[in-house]
């Protein structure tokens, strides 16, 4: 097997990062968009409204791998704690996308609690 070079690994992640993003942050942002930022506002506010979300969520992305990169480096799980993880995280994103397409406000009253 050859070695990979890191450039190679980052231009292929690099490169990858652009389907995930029209695909799932292009929705995000649009829905987003629609809600949260006025049309009336300056577009300097808006433009800065963007930024800052942006970089909320790049930030947030970081420190949320940071932390479950570190965590893997020192925990290990068994089949069944795997499979009782991998459950509840199927679990939690039926609930999202119930809760996206209106069938729930669960993600809603989430929002409401962590922002008190």
């Amino acid at each position: 097997m050859e070695n990979i070079s890191i450039i190679t690994i980052i231009t292929i992640a690099f490169l990858g990062s652009f389907g995930h993003c029209i695909g799932m942050c292009g929705g995000i942002v649009v829905a987003y968009s629609s809600t949260k930022i006025d049309n009336s506002w300056s577009k300097v506010k808006q433009s800065l409204s963007h930024i800052l979300y942006a970089l909320g969520r790049v930030s947030t992305y970081v420190i949320l791998g940071a932390i479950f990169g570190y965590a893997g480096s020192v925990v290990t799980f068994d089949n069944t704690t795997s499979g009782i993880l991998l459950l509840f995280t199927g679990f939690l994103m039926v609930l999202v996308g119930l809760s996206l397409s209106g069938k729930l406000k669960f993600l809603t009253s989430i929002e409401h609690s962590v922002s008190k």
